[in-house]
This record gives C-alpha cells, sequence and structure tokens, in this order.
C-alpha cells in the first residue's frame, strides 16, 4: 500500500472518529433543548434531537467498524443484557394491547420501544469509541459544565432574570428550568452531584508507585510543565466544587423529595465504602 493511500486511510478514519465523538459530546446539549412551537415543547424537542444525533453517530460508527477493526464493539455483558431486555420488551409489546402504542409510546412520553432501541445504539457507540478512563473523563466533564449551564438558567429562573432564549420560563417555587418538572430537574441533579463528586474523589487517589515515581522524575526534568498541570488540576477541582455547589442548590429548590432522599442513600453508601 502506498504512503499516500495509508494518509488517506489514517485522514478518514480520523475524520469518522472526530465525527462520532464531536456528536456524542453534542447530544449531551440535550437538557437545554426546548422546542416551543411543539405541543409538548420539553420532550418532543428533546427526544427528536436525540435520535437524529444517535442515528447519525451509529451509522457513522458502522462504516468506521466495517472499515476499521479496531473500532469494533468489545465484549460487554453489559450490551448483552441490554440486547435482552429489549427482545422481551419487543415480545411485551406484541403481546399486548396495542403494538402501535408500545413501539412509538405518545408525543408526551416517547418512551416506547423505538425509543429503547435508540438508547442500545448509543451505548453501543459508546463502548466501542470511549475506552479509556480519559476518555469517559472527558465526556462526564461536558455532562457536567451542561449541568451547571442548566443550573445557572434554574437561579436564573428563580430570581426572574430574563435568559435570551428562555424568557419563557414562568417564576415558580419549585424550578422546571428547561425540563418542564421539578421531578426531572433533581434527578438530573442528583446524578451530576456524584458524578462530580466522583471525579473531585478520584483527583485525590494516589497512582501506583512507578507511576508516582515516573512522576516525580518528569518533574524534575520539566518544572515548567508540571506547574501547568497543577494549574490544569486545580482549575478543574474549582470547576467541580462550583458545579456540585450549584448542582446541590438548585436541587434543593425542586423540592424533590426521591432525588433528595436518593442523593442522601448514596452518600451514605459511598461513605461506607
Amino acid at each position: 500500500m502506498s504512503s499516500k493511500a495509508t494518509q488517506d486511510q489514517l485522514w478518514a478514519e480520523s475524520l469518522l472518529l472526530v465525527g462520532i465523538r464531536g456528536g456524542l459530546v453534542l447530544l449531551l446539549a440535550m437538557p437545554l433543548i426546548v422546542t416551543t412551537e411543539t405541543l409538548f415543547p420539553f420532550i418532543v424537542g428533546k427526544s427528536v434531537f436525540g435520535r437524529v444525533i444517535i442515528e447519525i453517530v451509529f451509522a457513522m460508527w458502522l462504516v468506521a467498524a466495517i472499515l476499521y477493526p479496531k473500532h469494533r464493539l468489545p465484549r460487554s455483558w453489559l450490551l448483552v443484557a441490554f440486547g435482552v431486555y429489549l427482545v422481551v420488551n419487543l415480545l411485551a409489546g406484541v403481546t399486548g394491547v396495542s403494538f402501535q402504542r408500545s413501539l412509538w409510546s405518545t408525543y408526551e412520553r416517547m418512551q416506547g420501544t423505538v425509543d429503547l432501541i435508540h438508547w442500545l445504539m448509543l451505548a453501543t457507540v459508546l463502548a466501542a469509541t470511549f475506552r479509556s478512563f480519559s476518555d469517559w473523563r472527558f465526556l462526564l466533564n461536558v455532562n457536567l459544565f451542561v449541568s451547571l449551564l442548566v443550573a445557572l438558567l434554574g437561579v436564573a429562573q428563580r430570581y426572574e432574570v430574563v435568559v435570551g432564549l428562555y424568557d419563557y420560563l414562568p417564576s415558580v417555587q419549585r424550578l422546571g428550568i428547561s425540563f418542564g418538572n421539578p421531578t426531572y430537574v433533581g434527578a438530573y441533579m442528583m446524578v451530576n452531584i456524584l458524578v462530580g463528586l466522583a471525579l473531585l474523589g478520584q483527583s485525590f487517589a494516589p497512582g501506583p508507585t512507578q507511576a508516582v515515581s515516573r512522576a516525580v522524575q518528569r518533574h524534575r526534568r520539566s518544572g515548567e510543565r508540571q506547574k501547568e498541570r497543577d494549574y490544569w488540576l486545580l482549575g478543574l477541582r474549582l470547576f467541580w466544587v462550583a458545579t456540585i455547589a450549584l448542582d446541590f442548590w438548585v436541587l434543593t429548590l425542586t423540592s424533590t423529595r426521591g432525588a433528595i432522599i436518593g442523593l442522601a442513600s448514596a452518600l451514605l453508601i459511598f461513605a461506607g465504602f
């Protein structure tokens, strides 16, 4: 194979990978999507946006998996279990009262078998594309940033501050923000608080002795780069602390008892471990 052909292949592979990962990152913006023109503005827009992105990245991943074996799906019992659940769900729909309703659900819920198929597609692409801890840490940090934006919108809604495209948000006692339902906001904030705590705690965890030894050697050889990494880590920790604090505040403003109890239970379990 010629050098030019090899370079073209690498370029095409990189382009596919950037497209897939970019689409997955874009998908995390779903909580910010609201379509005021639809019958259910807080649901339909998010679902259509999510499904279109998932279909695009799944198609791109199929091309990458066919052309480049290293991007094919790794073995995963979780994906097998998800597939079995999907089959059971489909059989339940076929034997149920209304297969059409089971397949498509309604515009208000949008949680039928078609929706479940999309989540399996998403899980498949995630498992095949994000394989290292650094990959997942990047994705989780982007998700935390989106949750921070949602929380800021919640504070604006609480204090009746008009924010551009979200000027229609009413002043309420229990925040619904861009979800339209305080219960959903509470669950979303609870998960992101736990993710933020996990990333913050992991940043203080000591690495293996060998890795620490190599880090010390690198520090001696390159003090300036080490300082840059320290500043970067400090910035990340400040970001995590700010996001956790603001998300927790917004969680309390939703007055969602289930989310508060869930957060407290999770913190007790974490403390036990």
